[in-house]
């Protein structure tokens, strides 16, 4: 079998004496790859003999070889298989706690036989390397992280991941199917089933671990430097090999900032009335980092005023950050923080003279403690005989469960 030029093949045929034989004959050509990178749709062979063919017959021109090319990852994404729990993407603090040490991506076959195993690439040959391949990449992965991996297949497959703990050092992983169905579009989920954050991790700044998706091995396929060997397969990757094509970037971890958002939905000062505020530092508590407490954190507390307009309508948005010489109120350090296990009152009041404000407010207050585990509460009152109590209700990081996305705002008293 000689390939004589890019893309054509030759067999040479031993010569057939008369009569003929009434049964014919046939043979297979198997073993045969194409540089598909560029091509779209079907493909096809064209047959012809040459004109020195001796007594072969050839009845049938063209073949379809490939049905058609299209992507084999067809989507990367956060989520889970169906039936499966969507672990959503983790969570670290910068405080280097870790609140969620779970999440789950998938990926999706792009067809049907798409994803091979060894055997299936293999034309029923095992113990060649050459099965299909995804390669994971992991982007911004901080000194001191370390994601540990799992493979959630479904029943019709079965893959191994070959390096299961990402870190900033070694973050690509690749998986291989050992099992797969080639008559059904298949989804392959990736856990993050833990998150260990070092003493030291470089995570004291928020961002996010990201994560893209390639078929792999990446090369050439075909050689087209050697004259010698111009078009044969390269012997070093085996068969397929693909053209680098990431799909992503999907967040797979965020690094949140160690904050509590709050907010207060009703707050007021118009004469008589006035509403007083206090804000808790609970990262002191009673458990112990063994026992399950927090970890003791101060920080500095950001109000943001959203006042509705006496004429109608919103107003404009104004804020106030504690600081060294901004402290309204007690309770506060000197340098503007609320330690932990303090807790701060200011009526609102002497937050809005500290910001600079005057006049009534009618509106409400978003309330951003720069430490875990704040808590809150309001009272409306005239001082005399009227009280009303008005909620600071705690919000999930807003980064982590974005307060537009299609999941019911979640807020605890």
């Amino acid at each position: 079998m000689l390939n004589t030029t890019l893309s054509r093949i030759e067999i040479p045929l031993p010569a057939l004496s008369a009569p003929l034989p009434s049964t014919g004959g046939s043979f297979r050509l198997v073993g045969v790859r194409i540089d598909a990178n560029g091509k779209t749709g079907a493909q096809t062979a064209t047959a012809s003999l040459s004109s020195s063919a001796n007594n072969f017959i050839l009845t049938t021109s063209s073949v379809t070889v490939i049905n058609g090319i299209g992507p084999g990852i067809a989507s990367f994404a956060i989520g889970a298989r169906s039936g499966q729990t969507n672990q959503g993407a983790a969570t670290i603090f910068t405080n280097r706690t870790v609140p969620d040490t779970q999440g789950s991506m998938i990926i999706t076959e792009g067809f049907a036989s798409a994803f091979r195993s060894a055997t299936q690439s293999s034309n029923g040959s095992s113990g060649v390397s050459n099965s299909t391949r995804i390669r994971i990449t992991f982007n911004n992965v901080p000194t001191g992280v370390t994601l540990a991996l799992g493979a959630n297949t479904p029943s019709t497959m079965t893959a191994t991941i070959t390096n299961p703990n990402i870190t900033a050092t070694a973050n690509t992983t690749t998986v291989e199917f050992n099992i797969t169905s080639l008559s059904t579009t298949e989804t392959l989920e990736i856990d993050i089933t833990n998150v260990t954050v070092s003493s030291t991790a470089a995570v004291t700044t928020p961002g996010a671990i990201t994560a893209t998706a390639t078929l792999f091995p990446i090369g050439l396929g075909l050689n087209n430097d050697n004259p010698a060997s111009l078009g044969l397969p390269t012997a070093a990757d085996g068969y397929p090999v693909f053209a680098q094509s990431d799909v992503g970037p999907v967040t797979v971890v965020n690094i949140v900032a160690a904050n509590t958002t709050m907010l207060m939905p009703y707050a007021l000062v118009l004469s008589p009335y006035d509403t007083g505020l206090a804000i808790a530092n609970t990262t002191a508590d009673p458990f112990g980092t063994s026992g399950g407490g927090a970890t003791a954190a101060a920080g500095t507390i950001t109000l943001n005023f959203f006042p509705t307009s006496s004429a109608g309508g919103a107003g404009t948005p104004f804020s106030l950050t504690t600081s060294s010489s901004i402290r309204p109120g007690a309770g506060l350090s000197s340098d503007g923080t609320l330690a932990a296990g303090a807790v701060w009152t200011v009526l609102l009041s002497q937050a809005l003279t500290a910001a600079g404000q005057s006049g009534n407010f009618v509106g409400y207050v978003f309330v951003q403690a720069n430490f875990l585990n704040g808590h809150g509460v309001g009272t409306i009152s005239d001082f005399r005989t009227y009280s009303l109590a008005t909620n600071v209700l705690v919000l999930p990081p807003p980064p982590t469960i974005g307060r537009s996305s299609v999941n019911v705002e979640a807020l605890h008293f």
